[in-house]
């Protein structure tokens, strides 16, 4: 009952020709087909998003936190993803697809 007197409301907010466009919803131009495929995330956002707190912005650990990873990163690719993905220890797991994994490994052996 309320939706037919909203859409007349709304005909009046646009431009003859344009459709109206709520406040942070997404463009109309991008194709289904991207919408439902999840965002990619840099390797640098995820490690800050979820590494950083205990590990520091460059990897040299957080005292009393998490230790520094700088010596790690000469471990096997398969043994860091894994404890990415599957935690040890005190460190949980990481939410993240083993690509993203993979994407948070190169950006460590880049930048640290």
């Amino acid at each position: 009952m309320l939706a037919l007197p909203l859409a007349f409301l709304l005909t009046g907010c646009a431009e003859k020709g344009e459709d109206y466009q709520f406040e942070n919803a997404p463009a109309s131009d991008s194709s289904e087909a991207e919408a439902s495929q999840p965002e990619e995330r840099s390797g640098e956002a995820i490690y800050n998003q979820y590494c950083a707190n205990c590990h520091g912005a460059e990897g040299m650990g957080v005292p009393n936190v998490g230790p520094s990873l700088l010596d790690k990163l000469e471990y096997p690719d398969e043994e860091i993803i894994g404890t990415m993905l599957n935690g040890f220890g005190t460190m949980p797991s990481i939410p993240i697809s083993r690509e993203e994994a993979t994407a948070v490994l190169d950006y460590m052996r880049e930048h640290f």
